[in-house]
């Protein structure tokens, strides 16, 4: 039996777009066993003998391999007890003022403004989680503005337990990423790699 061993962010793995992907591989390829770890940290895949990374965002250079299957939605929202309390926001000033929710790795929020230009707000948050949907909750209770994925967040504000503010600035995307090791892998990571990128590519998100 082979074995392969993946490593991936937590709240991905928890997220409607996994879920059951990994089992469906399982069924497909019942000889293929998975180890996986659940870590947003940066860990080199070669020093720690891991297989296959799945990462959110830009990408440092390395000497392994990466291939962009999808990019993640995001959303600047917070409570309409927070809008009472200090005003809307209308522009990044107003941002700066109001109590922010920041939820890790995603310490720096972009947003593309007027003609494409990219602005990067750098939170100074009083709550800080890397659990995407603690850092929900906590904008639900009114104790900041929370940039947070769209598909964690979209569920809030559909029933208004969240509102989406500065919504002229559009969030950028971040890419969702495949890496493993630049040499020569086992047909068995191939699978879960090309499986992965089937079942993943195109999904919106």
């Amino acid at each position: 039996m082979s074995k392969i061993k993946l490593i991936a962010p937590q709240n991905f793995i928890k997220s409607v777009y996994f879920s059951g992907v990994i089992n469906q591989f399982t069924l497909l390829y019942p000889n293929i066993k998975i180890h996986m770890m659940l870590s947003d940290e940066r860990l080199d895949l070669k020093a720690t003998e891991f297989d296959l990374a799945i990462r959110i965002g830009k990408l440092d250079s390395s000497q392994n391999i990466c291939k962009v299957i999808n990019q993640m939605s995001f959303v600047l929202a917070c409570s309409s007890s927070l809008i009472e309390q200090y005003g809307i926001p209308s522009n990044f000033d107003d941002l700066a003022k109001l109590p922010h929710i920041s939820c890790s790795p995603f310490e720096n929020w972009s947003f593309k403004a007027n003609k494409n230009e990219k602005v990067i707000f750098k939170p100074q948050p009083n709550f800080i989680s890397n659990d995407i949907e603690m850092c929900a909750l906590a904008a639900i209770e009114g104790r900041g503005v929370y940039y947070g994925p769209k598909y964690c967040l979209l569920p809030h504000i559909k029933d208004e337990s969240l509102v989406e503010v500065l919504t002229q600035f559009k969030p950028i995307k971040r890419d969702v990423n495949l890496i493993w090791p630049d040499k020569l892998i086992p047909k068995s990571t191939r699978y879960l790699i090309d499986f992965l990128e089937y079942s993943l590519k195109g999904v919106k998100m």
